[in-house]
């Protein structure tokens, strides 16, 4: 572990503690004094659990780093993760996500277990490492979405989300106590052999059980492989080019009209014959008009890995820009409710709900409870709507991605007008990751609605955007709270979020498409045409 640098260390107790008109206030609840360290600049940071240790009034720890030095290793991480947001998604839309999420997954696993070496050798040894640890790891998530692409119909993409994206809130409530026993047991160096244990055993499970299309699982039965590949072409039908301004999901009777060989090779998946109007077993994506769309030609929309990417045309997309916006806002909030509400309620309330025990690490699991259970809740609610016509895909959208950012952003003017009130404020921050939830149908899903050869790419894109505003937090925070760890300036940065919330939202109601874009079908040869034509007529086809 790392021994906090005692040189600079100012104990300050918390507002609500130090004041004994405010303290009246709190006497039901267990506190803190919040004992802070401040460097010699005169910013104020917290140990992390994993880093620094106390036992009996003394610090333990094998690695004597200052708050300077684990600031930056602890931050390294997220240097090497937003640069391959965009590479990871794309490259998950050429080679699969099978590839690129195995090799993101052990790479992770190998950086762990090498943590303990490399943090021995030198901290500029494991700031490396975690840079590089990070670059893979950034890759995951955007990687996700072209698989999903590949494997649902529309229909269950936001229970996908809410269910499998979504379980990264339960595992990061599971590894803390997990990594506190271990370390108790075996010591700190023991918790990253674990974990990179437990992603070597998941990367064996994941080459020997995943596969990156339906056609490909050998095990697959014949009724599912017609609901997946029916699923997905009726939505291709439904919306393969055409601008459809609203549409709704409609439960079709089970009538199949067409004939379907489960035991065709890969290479003939898309040669059946099919009619766009026919009722099948699959929850399908049917339009609100007649279409004449060839199936083979939609279905083939979305499987496509060769196409190239129209980078100027998703530049000027402002549906892209409404889910860049609505990410970025989102982001922002959550940063401040995942990292600074916990803070304020150590240093400003005197109650600590970081640690992995007890009563306080029940506190620190239930806001990601919260939020999981807020997804699976919206996501069910929201396709129950979708199947039987009551809302559109549009409407929908706007409805629970107004629920995810609206509600985080009144809770936050909760907090800033509560005072010391350690219990409003926990049930407050529960109720923020709750509606945060809803986000699965709404902006999350938005991404899949506008773009399926693409969708890794716009993912990485969003993404990448939404970790770049993480720089940022920090720093506005910093500036705020400074040297002056007040219930007024904290005040000040929960109200900062607000307009954030609301505006970035706003934005994305009133651009949001749930409509597949032109340049989702774009390649070689339509950028070659449109040069060509843009010749002809004098001008440059340029950004």
């Amino acid at each position: 572990m790392v021994r906090r640098n005692s040189t600079a260390i100012v104990e300050v107790k918390a507002q609500c503690i130090s004041d004994p008109q405010l303290r009246d206030n709190i006497t039901d609840m267990t506190l803190t004094e919040g004992l802070t360290s401040i460097d010699p600049a005169g910013n104020i940071t917290e140990s992390p659990a994993l880093l620094a240790d106390s036992h009996n009034g003394e610090m333990e720890g094998e690695l004597d780093w200052d708050e300077i030095t684990q600031g930056l290793v602890l931050g390294a991480f997220f240097y090497g993760y937003w640069a391959t947001q965009v590479t990871g998604g794309r490259l998950a839309e050429v080679y699969g996500t099978r590839v690129v999420l195995g090799v993101c997954v052990f790479a992770g696993g190998v950086s762990a277990v090498l943590t303990p070496l490399a943090a021995r050798m030198h901290y500029g040894a494991l700031f490396a490492l975690r840079v590089v640890q990070g670059l893979f790891q950034g890759a995951s998530l955007p990687c996700i979405f072209p698989l999903m692409i590949r494997w649902f119909p529309p229909l269950e993409r936001s229970r996908f989300i809410a269910y499998v994206l979504f379980c990264n809130n339960i595992s990061i409530t599971a590894t803390l106590p997990l990594c506190g026993l271990v370390i108790g047991s075996w010591g700190w160096p023991a918790a990253f052999y674990v974990t990179g244990t437990f992603s070597f055993a998941w990367c064996f499970l994941w080459y020997f059980c995943m596969y990156d299309e339906p056609e490909q699982h050998p095990s697959i039965s014949p009724e599912e492989l017609t609901y997946i590949k029916e699923g997905i072409q009726n939505a291709a039908i439904s919306v393969g080019g055409v601008g459809v301004a609203e549409r709704v999901y409609r439960q079709p009777t089970h009538d199949h009209t067409h004939d379907h060989n489960p035991t065709h090779d890969h290479n003939n998946t898309h040669t059946r014959s099919h009619n766009p109007t026919h009722n099948s077993t699959s929850h399908s994506l049917i339009p609100t008009h007649n279409t004449t769309h060839n199936s083979t030609h939609a279905h083939s929309r979305i499987h496509s890995r060769k196409k190239s990417v129209p980078w100027c045309s998703i530049a000027r997309s402002v549906p892209v820009w409404a889910v860049v916006v609505g990410e970025v806002g989102n982001s922002f909030g959550f940063s401040v409710y995942f990292s600074y509400i916990p803070t304020y309620m150590k240093n400003i309330l005197g109650l600590s709900i970081q640690e992995a025990s007890g009563w306080s690490g029940f506190l620190s699991a239930l806001p990601f409870l919260c939020r999981y259970l807020g997804a699976i809740l919206a996501a069910t609610v929201g396709e129950k709507l979708l199947i039987h016509q009551v809302l559109s895909v549009v409407t929908t959208r706007r409805i629970f991605s107004a629920i995810a950012m609206f509600g985080p952003a009144v809770n936050l003017l909760v907090v800033s007008f509560s005072g010391c009130q350690p219990i409003t404020v926990i049930v407050v921050l529960c109720l923020g990751f709750f509606f945060n939830g809803s986000i699965t149908i709404g902006l999350f899903a938005n991404r899949v609605d506008i773009s399926n050869n693409f969708s890794g790419t716009l993912s990485g894109i969003a993404n990448g955007s939404a970790n770049a505003i993480g720089f940022v937090v920090p720093l506005v925070v910093g500036a705020l709270t400074q040297n002056q760890q007040t219930m007024g300036q904290w005040q000040k940065v929960f109200l900062m979020c607000v307009p954030v919330y609301f505006l970035s939202e706003l934005f994305f109601l009133m651009f949001l498409s749930d409509t597949i874009q032109p340049w989702d079908n774009y390649n070689e040869h339509t950028e070659m045409k449109d040069q060509e034509e843009a010749e002809e007529e004098g001008k440059l086809n340029v950004c």
